[in-house]
């Protein structure tokens, strides 16, 4: 488990140096504020003097913290994750008994980002990863965190070169379908874009997003931005 701990610390009402809320016949039971010792704080809905329903608990290492779903004490349904005090780091998806399972994409510190199936904490079943630093992506089947082929969608380039370089006209293919057609100079990017295309796919939380087909779009979708 990521989110530091605190799930195995504070698994007990007993240990809180405060509460502020609503109760019924000496319960914390309603709307409230539980403070732990160590800075932890939960805000929420409580039932019965459990986290029950809709809260968010943090966390002072990082100022981490989650904000969703909670049954019978523990992260369970819908709910989002920060791991980092930037927000750079988070999981957005289901939960079940406080693991990451079922459907959610998970965003790292690199930048990589993962859309797709989960089962006890770990990338299982059918998603997508970007590794944005290499300009791959691997899109298919995971086992136990590990993806069961070596298929990655990479970047290629059709065109013109001089010494070993790009340049002149042609066009760079990238791993997340976005292509860029026009000029080159010294393997860069160099005057009148013919055009830009993106495939509309990357995160979203929908499963029929995920498994569209990967071919190229057609070159009447332009935009102006895309991810290198």
């Amino acid at each position: 488990n990521e989110f530091c701990g605190w799930l195995n610390v504070h698994k007990s009402w007993c240990l809180t140096d405060r509460y502020e809320g609503e109760t019924c016949e000496g319960q914390f039971h309603g709307e409230g504020v539980a403070f732990f010792k160590g800075g932890h704080i939960y805000t929420g809905e409580v039932y019965n003097g459990i986290r029950h329903g809709i809260g968010t608990y943090k966390c002072p290492k990082n100022n981490e913290f989650y904000r969703g779903q909670w049954n019978q004490g523990k992260r369970h349904g819908k709910g989002t994750v920060y791991y980092n005090e930037d927000k750079t780091s988070w999981y957005k998806g289901d939960w079940v008994k406080n693991n990451r399972e079922g459907w959610g994409v998970r965003c790292y510190p690199s930048g990589n980002i993962y859309s797709g199936d989960w089962k006890n904490d770990l990338r299982h079943g059918e998603g997508a990863m970007k590794w944005l630093k290499q300009g791959q992506e691997y899109v298919g089947t995971w086992q136990d965190g590990v993806q069961e082929s070596q298929y990655f969608q990479s970047n290629h380039y059709k065109g013109d070169f001089i010494h070993v370089q790009r340049h002149g006209q042609g066009t760079f293919y990238y791993a997340s379908g976005a292509i860029y057609e026009g000029e080159w100079r010294n393997c860069k990017k160099h005057g009148q874009v013919i055009n830009y295309a993106v495939l509309p796919l990357s995160i979203n939380l929908s499963k029929n997003i995920l498994h569209t087909s990967y071919s190229f779009p057609p070159t009447s979708w332009r935009y102006i931005t895309f991810l290198e």
